[in-house]
């Protein structure tokens, strides 16, 4: 497992006072800034082949995961925020679609330092879907764009020193015949990973 610890920046941090003693702390967290060329970016390989209906899925197991385990401290100042109110997932997606049709799950897990993400429930899943190119000299490209609020539980992980973060997949192949039909080949690509979190502030 590798395990690299980076200083997590809070791209934006504004103290917002409204009404008598109703004191907000808003911080804006990039967290796609600070996963390497190499994180965020997977082929689709072995290509899958066509199956009868309703398509074979394989496992988000199968493929290595885009982020493994990574370890990402947070900046003293979030473990001073006393109440977590909410936390907004905002998250972006492209697809490139080569050859065949078939569907696929992005999966964001986050956790705590003492505990790896996975196994566990995922805090964001998107939805994606392969449209077979119009030639075959070309490719069909597709981004999904998802903004996703988060329990107080998953918002509370940012009230710590650390989170740990992984990315998978998982693939369903085309509809058709083996050998007859092509295979599904193709890249995903994850271009925006970023949270909001809005919280009350010790002291206030």
């Amino acid at each position: 497992m590798r395990i690299r610890r980076r200083l997590l920046a809070l791209t934006a941090a504004l103290l917002a006072i409204s009404g008598c003693g109703n004191h907000t702390l808003t911080l804006n967290m990039d967290i796609y800034s600070f996963l390497d060329p190499s994180d965020v970016v997977t082929a689709i390989e072995p290509h899958v082949p066509p199956t009868p209906a309703p398509g074979a899925w394989i496992s988000e197991d199968t493929f290595p995961p885009l982020v493994d385990d990574r370890h990402i401290q947070l900046v003293s100042g979030a473990g001073d925020l006393a109440s977590v109110r909410s936390v907004t997932f905002r998250i972006a997606v492209e697809t490139t679609d080569s050859t065949g049709a078939g569907a696929d799950t992005l999966r964001v897990y986050l956790s705590g330092p003492n505990q790896p993400p996975r196994p566990g429930t995922p805090v964001v899943m998107v939805p994606l879907t392969f449209t077979p190119p119009v030639g075959p000299a070309s490719a069909a490209f597709d981004t999904v764009k998802i903004t996703l609020d988060q329990p107080e539980a998953v918002a509370q992980l940012f009230t710590g020193s650390e989170i740990r973060l992984s990315v998978t997949n998982s693939v369903r192949g085309p509809v058709g015949v083996p050998g007859v039909d092509p295979d599904l080949s193709g890249r995903v690509r994850l271009i925006q990973l970023d949270a909001t979190v809005v919280a009350g502030h010790k002291g206030f």
